[in-house]
């Protein structure tokens, strides 16, 4: 593509990607312990357009100061500005100065700068990977085939698919609890259908015979058993009050929570409890199957990656190519390194690419490290990764992790978790 058609291009792309050009901007600026910096992309009339910004900064030309000859040269610098008569003089005293063009397609369309106030240098050794990295993105932000589309049509989706969910479940316990008062001229029981938010808290969707229409701090342990086991917990919630949370969906990862409330254990009938999960456990809902707002790019992408767990082979080494190829898929989806370790529960030699490991149940187990049992699809925030235990059948055979960065991880707690319930369903289909 000619640099004349690219440039229009680019600059009709960026307003749909702001915040996630912001969102990456602020993360560079994070990684490289850098103060202040911006992004910038050439317009039409040749100048470099901020696109995202830290701090205050000159009018910027594309032929002018040491940005522009950056943009010109196509070549990174790293300089000290107080020594460099080249640059301008402002308010705040920079020691090092990081200025790195943007090329795509051939062509660079811009370029990224950033500013340390701390005495000490950039490094280009440390840095340059680090801006580069963050350069990609940038570029599949802004290219035809961008897998980062898909974060705009995912949230819509999920939406969605989430307020069908929790508005299903809440006529089931609307319904079950009027049939009890009605026909057993019973106390009244509360019921709660909260949704499970990524930080762990239970925000409520809806009440019945309740009081309490607002978000509530949930008890960690509780919720994070609900998550790990899906089944059934009960706890006393206050000393005049018992409570029963019943997780849902049954199959898959928890969403949320059904809480049942009485005065004691013994005025929550049985028959109560169990037609509500029975009703519960009817509920058709596929994670990996999303419900679709029109209109929106990025579900080519997910539709890619589920065609590729759902047509794999079955052979091992059809189904380790496929993997394959579904983890380099996720990856761009995730936009961040992303691993898949299974056991395919046979004798199947172990391998290791970048993408898959293939080993034994026992490593799994191990690599997992659990301190407390896992028994559902349940995505695991740690320091460097998020992980999440793939089922086949009710048996741990994988994990799917991905890293975890301030950019993606809240967006990718949940991807991470569909992609594991994929690979199973691969895996289930695996035969000798």
């Amino acid at each position: 593509m000619l640099r004349e058609e690219l440039i229009p291009k680019v600059q009709q792309r960026i307003p749909s990607f702001q915040s996630v050009l912001t969102d990456l901007f602020r993360a560079l600026l994070k990684e490289a312990n850098a103060d202040k910096g911006f992004l910038a992309f050439e317009d039409i009339n040749g100048n470099l357009a901020i696109a995202a910004n830290k701090g205050d900064f000159w009018y910027l030309s594309r032929d002018a100061g040491a940005t522009g000859r950056a943009v010109t040269s196509g070549t990174p610098s790293i300089a000290d500005p107080s020594v460099d008569n080249r640059f301008k003089e402002t308010s705040d005293r920079v020691h090092s100065e990081l200025i790195y063009p943007i090329k795509y397609s051939g062509h660079v369309i811009g370029a990224i700068l950033l500013d340390n106030l701390k005495k000490v240098p950039f490094e280009a050794t440390t840095h340059y990977p680090i801006v580069e990295r963050y350069i990609t993105k940038i570029c599949e932000v802004l290219g035809d085939e961008d897998p980062w589309s898909f974060r705009t049509w995912w949230q819509d989706q999920q939406k969605l698919k989430r307020m069908e969910l929790l508005e299903s479940v809440h006529d089931i316990v609307q319904t079950v609890l009027d049939q009890h008062a009605i026909e057993d001229n019973a106390a009244s029981i509360e019921g709660r259908v909260e949704a499970i938010r990524h930080d762990g808290n239970l925000v409520l969707h809806g009440s019945v015979l309740g009081k309490f229409f607002s978000s509530r701090k949930s008890d960690r342990e509780v919720v994070g058993r609900a998550l790990r086991t899906g089944k059934l917990i009960d706890r006393p919630a206050e000393s005049r009050k018992y409570e029963c949370l019943i997780p849902f969906p049954m199959e898959g990862p928890v969403l949320g929570m059904v809480t049942l409330i009485t005065p004691t254990k013994e005025t929550l009938p049985v028959a109560v409890l169990n037609e509500i999960q029975q009703r519960v456990r009817e509920l058709e809902y596929q994670h990996y199957a999303p419900a679709l707002p029109g209109g929106r790019q990025g579900a080519e992408h997910y539709f890619r990656l589920v065609l590729t767990a759902l047509t794999a082979p079955s052979s091992p080494v059809g189904a380790t190519a496929a993997l394959e190829t579904l983890a380099r898929q996720a990856r761009a989806l995730c936009g961040e390194e992303l691993q898949v370790q299974v056991s395919f529960d046979t004798d199947v030699p172990s391998s290791i690419t970048d993408h898959v490991v293939v080993t034994t149940p026992d490593a799994i187990i191990k690599e997992l490290n659990a301190k407390e049992p896992i028994e559902r699809f349940y995505c695991h925030t740690g320091h460097d990764w998020l992980s999440c235990p793939v089922f086949v059948r009710d048996k741990l055979r994988g994990i799917v992790r991905v890293r975890n960065r301030d950019i993606s991880n809240l967006y990718n707690s949940e991807i991470v978790v569909v992609v594991a319930i994929l690979v199973a369903e691969l895996l289930d289909r695996v035969r000798n």
